[in-house]
C-alpha cells in the first residue's frame, strides 16, 4: 500500500475546468501537510484541444513532476487514450461512464455517473468537481480538506454557485463510499490542517520582485512570462505598483529604463520572441550605465515555436544579446524559492553595479506549482548603490576618476543634476563622443565592476556525496527531477551527485573547477539541442563534456528518464 504518495491527473477538454480543478486538489493535498507539485499540459489555442493537470503528491521534498499516475481523472475517452501508457500496473482509472466503447486492456477501470451527479448537484458544469470528491473518496482524504479548497476558489462566484460546487464534490464522495474501487492501494494518512501555500514559479518572482521595492512593471502578454502581469495588476494599489500592459516589448523595455532613469525600481518581462524585440533597448541601458531587471521566460524556439510548452534554448542568446561588449548577469533559478530569492538578488545587483540583469525562467518552472512553507528567510536587503541627495553643481554622471567604475547617480527633478543620457558613446558629461582614448576610457570604466560582481553573483549548489561515482551539473529547472531522479538512484546504490548552477554568466571557473576534477562520470542535463551549458563549461574549464542528456520535445525532464539514462550507462 502506498501511504501519503501518489501522481494524480485530470484531462479534458479546454473549457472544462481542468486547471481550476487540479490546483483546488492540490491545495486540499497541501493543506493536510503534504509536498505537492503541480505540473500543466495545454496547446496554444484558445479554445478547445486537451488539457491536463498533474498532481504529484508525497510527504517529503524534493518533490517535482512525474511521468507513473496511479490516478487518471478522465473527462473525456481522449484522456484515457493520450495517457494510458502512463498508469501504473495498480492504478485506477477514473472515468465518467458516459463515456463509451472503453476498449481496453486495464484492470483499473472505475467508471462513475459524473454527468449524472453533476446535474443532480445542480448542472453539468460541475462535472470536474464530482471528480474532486470521488478522488478524496478513494484517497481516504478527509472532505473538508477538499471543501475548504472549494469554498476559497468559488467564494466570490456568489453563495448558489459556490453552493452548488460544494454538492458537486459531496456526490462524488458519497458514490465512493457506496462503491468502493477494488484493489486500489493510495491512501491520505493525514488529517490535521496546517497553513500551507502552492505557489507557482512566476508568482514567486512577482512577490520576490514587490519584497524587493518593485515600483513598476511593463509587459506585453507572451507565453509563459504573462502571469507575471496577470498577478501583479490586481496588486496595484496595495503595493502602490505601476503595471503597465505597454503595446509591445519594445515599449515594455524602454518604459522599464525610463522609470530606473527616474530612480525606481522597475522591470520588464517576456518570452524569447519578445526578447529578441528588446535587444537594441538592452544596449542602450548598458550604455546608459541605467539598472534593468528583467524575467525572460523560455519556451521553444525558433520563432513562434511551441507557445505553451518548455524548453531551456535561450541562454546563448541571451548572453549575447545586443552588440558590442557590456556587463550583464544570468541567474538561473530551480524551483520557487530560488525564484523568489534571486529576483530580489538581480535588483540589488542592477542597482549597485548599474547593469543589466536578466533572470531566466522556464515555462516548466514559470507556470508549475510547488507547496511552500515560508519564504521570508529568503528576503535580502535592498542595495539601491550610489544615489546622490546633494548633487555637485559640476556634476559628471560618468565621472572617469571613480576607482571602481561605478558612477553616483542623480534622479530627476533636480536643476544641478541635469544630464545627458542617450545611446552613443560618451564623455563624462554624456556629451556624444568618437575620440579613441576617451572611448578606451569608457569601456574600461564600465568593465571595471566585472570583478566585484563576480565575487557576488551565487556560487553553483552541489547536492549529494562529492565523491559520487557519477556526477550531473546543469541549470535551471532541471533541479527538481535530478534530485528526485538521485533519490531513486541511491536507493538501488547508485551514488549520484549534482551541481547546480544559479548563474552561468558571468561565468566564475573557480567554482567549478573542483567539481569537474573530481568527477568520474560527468553528465550535463538540459532542456535544449546544442546542449548550450556544457559548451559554456567547455569553453570556460577547456575540458570536454562527453555526455550530455539532451531533451527538446517541449516537455521537462522526468525522473525517470535521468534514472533510465544512468543505469543504461553503467552496463556498457
Amino acid at each position: 500500500m502506498k501511504i501519503n504518495e501518489f501522481n494524480w491527473k485530470i484531462g479534458g477538454e479546454a473549457g472544462e475546468g481542468i486547471m481550476v480543478t487540479g490546483l483546488i486538489f492540490s491545495k486540499a493535498c497541501a493543506k493536510l501537510g503534504l509536498e505537492v507539485f503541480n505540473y500543466a499540459e495545454y496547446p496554444s489555442r484558445i479554445r478547445g484541444g486537451h488539457n491536463c493537470y498533474q498532481v504529484k503528491a508525497q510527504e517529503n521534498k524534493p518533490v517535482t513532476a512525474e511521468k507513473e499516475l496511479d490516478i487518471l481523472i478522465a473527462l473525456n475517452k481522449e484522456t484515457i487514450t493520450l495517457h494510458l501508457d502512463e498508469m501504473t500496473k495498480n492504478g485506477l482509472i477514473i472515468y465518467d461512464s458516459n463515456i463509451k466503447d472503453i476498449s481496453i486492456n486495464y484492470d483499473g477501470l472505475y467508471p462513475v455517473p459524473m454527468e449524472e451527479l453533476a446535474i443532480k448537484a445542480g448542472g453539468k458544469i460541475t462535472k470536474n468537481n464530482v471528480s474532486l470528491g470521488v478522488s478524496a473518496g478513494i484517497l481516504n482524504m478527509p472532505l473538508e480538506a477538499i471543501n475548504s479548497a472549494v469554498t476559497k476558489a468559488f467564494k466570490d462566484k456568489g453563495e448558489k454557485v459556490l453552493n452548488m460546487n460544494l454538492t458537486a464534490v459531496k456526490e462524488g464522495y458519497d458514490f465512493v463510499l457506496k462503491n468502493p474501487p477494488k484493489n486500489f492501494t493510495c491512501r491520505i494518512d493525514k488529517k490535521d490542517f496546517i497553513k500551507r501555500y502552492v505557489m507557482t514559479g512566476n508568482e514567486a518572482i512577482a512577490l520576490g520582485a514587490i519584497k524587493a521595492g518593485l515600483k513598476l512593471y511593463a509587459a506585453y502578454p507572451m507565453t509563459p512570462a504573462s502571469s507575471i502581469l496577470h498577478f501583479l495588476a490586481p496588486l496595484e494599489r496595495k503595493y502602490r505598483i505601476l503595471v503597465k500592459h505597454t503595446e509591445d516589448e519594445i515599449a515594455a523595455i524602454l518604459t522599464a529604463i525610463g522609470a530606473s532613469f527616474a530612480g525606481i525600481r522597475s522591470m520588464a518581462g517576456t518570452s524569447g520572441g519578445g526578447f529578441s524585440l528588446m535587444t537594441e533597448a538592452l544596449g542602450m541601458a548598458a550604455i546608459t550605465e541605467v539598472p534593468l531587471v528583467i524575467v525572460e521566460c523560455m519556451r521553444p524556439g525558433p520563432s513562434t515555436g511551441m507557445p505553451t510548452w518548455t524548453e531551456q534554448g535561450d541562454l546563448r542568446f541571451v548572453m549575447h544579446a545586443s552588440q558590442g561588449d557590456f556587463i550583464r548577469v544570468i541567474l538561473t533559478p530551480g524551483d520557487i524559492a530560488e525564484a523568489y530569492h534571486l529576483i530580489q538578488l538581480a535588483f540589488n545587483l542592477a542597482e549597485k553595479y548599474q547593469i543589466p540583469v536578466i533572470l531566466m525562467s522556464d515555462k516548466f518552472l514559470s507556470e508549475s506549482s510547488e507547496s511552500i512553507d515560508r519564504l521570508t528567510h529568503l528576503d535580502l536587503p535592498k542595495e539601491r548603490g550610489k544615489r546622490l541627495k546633494d548633487v555637485p553643481p559640476d556634476y559628471k554622471r560618468y565621472d572617469l576618476s571613480i576607482e571602481d567604475g561605478i558612477s553616483w547617480r542623480a534622479f530627476p527633478p533636480s536643476p544641478k543634476g541635469m544630464q545627458l543620457a542617450n545611446s552613443d558613446e560618451h564623455d563624462e558629461y554624456g556629451l556624444v563622443t568618437e575620440e579613441s582614448d576617451l572611448r578606451i576610457q569608457m569601456v574600461h570604466k564600465r568593465m571595471k565592476r566585472l570583478e566585484s560582481i563576480k565575487k557576488e553573483v551565487p556560487k553553483p549548489v552541489l547536492y549529494g556525496d562529492k565523491n559520487a561515482e557519477i556526477s550531473l551539473i546543469g541549470f535551471g529547472s532541471v533541479k527538481n527531477p535530478i534530485l528526485r531522479a538521485m533519490e531513486y538512484l541511491n536507493k538501488e546504490g547508485i551514488k549520484v551527485n549534482f551541481l547546480h548552477c544559479l548563474c552561468p554568466h558571468p561565468f566564475v571557473p573557480e567554482n567549478y573547477i573542483d567539481f569537474v576534477k573530481n568527477t568520474k562520470r560527468l553528465i550535463c542535463v538540459e532542456n535544449n539541442y546544442f546542449g548550450q551549458f556544457a559548451g559554456i563549461l567547455q569553453e570556460n574549464l577547456l575540458i570536454e563534456i562527453k555526455e550530455r542528456l539532451l531533451k527538446y520535445d517541449g516537455r521537462p525532464f522526468f525522473p525517470h528518464e535521468i534514472v533510465q539514462y544512468i543505469k543504461e550507462g553503467e552496463k556498457k
